[in-house]
């Protein structure tokens, strides 16, 4: 059974700061890792986060211990969300993970623009998410009533 927890943050650097140690840790403990990740982050922001703090990044990405995606082309086929459809992606990411050797699936994705469509995550999707081997983040703007952003985490 995997570790779901979700983590609220503020800025793009807090998002980045909770992050990449996150990764750091799964790649060093042979975890497979996934960060799907959404605004305010893009993908070559996130690799260069990585590789300022991860000096074998090259390596692991040589051995192919890791990917980035963009949420929306993750999540959205044709722009339709389908729970089905993503747990099965899930699983399959996990047992080629598990094939390959890694010791499960280390993930990240950042939903918030899902609640800014007034959608969220289904349930079934989150529960399979907890049944996992390996670790699944969400991650997670703060909006105040008044506009503005507030972070925290929480676990």
């Amino acid at each position: 059974m995997g570790n779901a927890f979700c983590n609220f943050y503020a800025t793009k650097t807090d998002l980045v700061e909770i992050l990449v140690p996150y990764f750091k840790a799964g790649l060093e403990n042979k975890e497979f890792c996934l960060w799907v990740v959404s605004e305010p982050l893009t993908e070559p922001e996130a690799w260069n986060a990585l590789r300022g703090t991860i000096p074998e990044l090259g390596e692991y990405l040589a051995d192919g211990c890791i990917e980035i995606l963009f949420g929306r082309e993750w999540y959205l086929k044709h722009g339709i969300f389908d729970t089905e459809r993503v747990i099965r992606a899930w699983n399959d990411k996990l047992g080629r993970a598990l094939d390959r050797g890694y010791a499960g699936l280390r993930v990240s994705g950042d939903t918030s623009w899902l609640a800014k469509k007034g959608l969220e995550l289904p349930l079934p999707l989150r529960e399979s998410a907890r049944r996992q081997r390996g670790g699944s983040e969400c991650d997670r703007a703060l909006h105040l009533p008044d506009g503005n952003e507030w972070g925290g985490r929480s676990a």
